[in-house]
């Protein structure tokens, strides 16, 4: 019998790999036992909908501790860099992509939709507030760290607004993992597998797509993105009109590509794991590309000036 701990990424639980009898199980500690009971509770019903997550086998709500299955050490984002020998995915990767989109969809529309919200613990709904929080934590976390260049707080705040109310308007009645990233999704004999769904509530179908395909951790092309997309839009064509879901999805990904950011910074400066700078790179380069596309960036003024005027011409931030 033997107990190694693990890196617990970006999580402040304790997560631990014990041995017990030749068989390996994860044994998780977390001080939130609201987060544990979001997670348990959906777990369980992710597992009676036969949903590939790990089974739970025991949890100790007073104690805060629950052991579970062990998926092993490979995620999407290790599969991808052991298959894939250019410096991008592109068809290699496109096999396990496509089981991952069609997993997200069950997700979403079908398990989602007898899924108890009572457990959500941050927030039932992704609304406008809980955007809005997020805006304000690429704010502090990111953009107060890392400008060089003032800017104009009241007009950088209506831009936030005006971001925010777009995105709210759209229908928010499916279950938004909210995570929805390489390194939560295990590859265990070539078929996904996924974890950290805690933080899920309800939300837009395009956040947790673009959340996938704008992954900080994984570069990959703008034409392997867009082939991933028209992919996950067969699988739910009977739950979404195309063209509407296509007028926000850039918009998605701008809001959680600045959350993304705010949360390397903040984790890698507030936690001191430095090893989330290394993400930065991949995330301006998304910026870049949002900066581009077609979408509510362009009517952002001061967002978008911030960006082209100082953050992408920092060339500290380019090189993490």
């Amino acid at each position: 019998n033997d107990v190694i701990k693990l890196q617990g990424d970006g999580s402040d639980r304790r997560i631990y790999r014990i041995f017990y009898s030749n068989i390996s199980y994860i044994g998780v500690y977390g001080a939130n036992k609201a987060e544990n009971e979001a997670f348990v509770a959906f777990t369980n019903h992710f597992t009676d909908h036969s949903m590939p997550v790990p089974e739970i086998f025991e949890y100790e709500p007073d104690l805060g501790i629950y052991v579970e299955e062990d998926l092993g050490d490979v995620t999407l984002c290790d599969y991808v860099a052991g298959i894939c020998t250019d410096a991008e995915p592109r068809q290699c990767a496109a096999p396990v992509y496509k089981k991952v989109l069609q997993w997200l969809s069950q997700f979403q529309i079908v398990v989602g939709q007898t899924l108890d919200f009572s457990y959500c613990y941050q927030s039932l709904c992704f609304d406008y507030d809980a955007m809005m929080r997020d805006l304000l934590y690429f704010q502090k976390r990111f953009l107060d760290v890392f400008k060089s260049k003032d800017y104009n707080a009241d007009k950088l705040a209506a831009d936030f607004s005006t971001l925010a109310a777009s995105l709210a308007r759209v229908p928010a009645d499916y279950f938004m993992y909210r995570d929805f990233q390489s390194k939560n999704i295990m590859i265990v004999d070539n078929e996904p597998h996924f974890i950290d769904y805690q933080a899920g509530r309800k939300g837009a179908l395009q956040y947790d797509v673009a959340s996938l395909l704008f992954d900080a951790y994984v570069d990959i092309s703008e034409e392997f993105r867009g082939q991933m997309l028209d992919y996950y839009l067969v699988t739910v064509k009977n739950n979404v009109k195309e063209n509407e879901f296509l007028k926000y999805f850039n918009d998605f990904a701008l809001l959680r590509a600045l959350q993304a950011l705010a949360a390397f910074a903040f984790l890698s400066i507030e936690k001191k794991k430095r090893q989330f700078l290394k993400s930065i790179p991949c995330g301006l380069k998304n910026i870049e590309f949002l900066l581009q596309s077609k979408g509510i960036f362009a009517k952002l003024d001061e967002l978008r000036r911030i960006f082209v005027e100082d953050i992408l011409l920092n060339i500290e931030l380019r090189k993490f």
